[in-house]
């Protein structure tokens, strides 16, 4: 694939238009290609641009970044790269703080033994 092709399958993947598509599609039982299985790399490129796509803009719909973001595919690329990287560290340091020793006390309440 050229980069004009891969350009052109980011722009159509970002529109309003396969976005609501592919929201459908992961809700209901929406198609977004008349095949379901063997998909070509094209489809499969056009998925993946989707999903890119469909977290970017969650982003921005949630204030974590601002939409000038997608003015540039640059832009776009680095904030996932960041994005990305950033999320490793959050998971490597939150498994650093579950495989320490936790220091907790705990307590047992039984209930009396009864005399008869």
């Amino acid at each position: 694939m050229n980069l004009n092709t891969i350009s052109n399958i980011r722009t159509l993947a970002k529109s309003s238009y396969f976005q609501t598509i592919y929201s459908a599609a992961k809700e209901q039982d929406v198609k977004i290609f008349e095949n379901n299985i063997n998909f070509t790399d094209l489809q499969i490129t056009f998925l993946k641009y989707l999903s890119f796509y469909s977290s970017l803009l969650t982003d921005i719909a949630l204030g974590d970044i601002e939409e000038i973001v997608l003015t540039n595919e640059i832009y776009e690329d680095s904030y996932m790269l960041y994005k990305s990287k950033k999320d490793r560290k959050t998971l490597a340091s939150n498994n650093k703080e579950q495989s320490a020793p936790q220091k907790t006390s705990s307590w047992i309440f039984k209930n009396p033994p009864r005399s008869e």
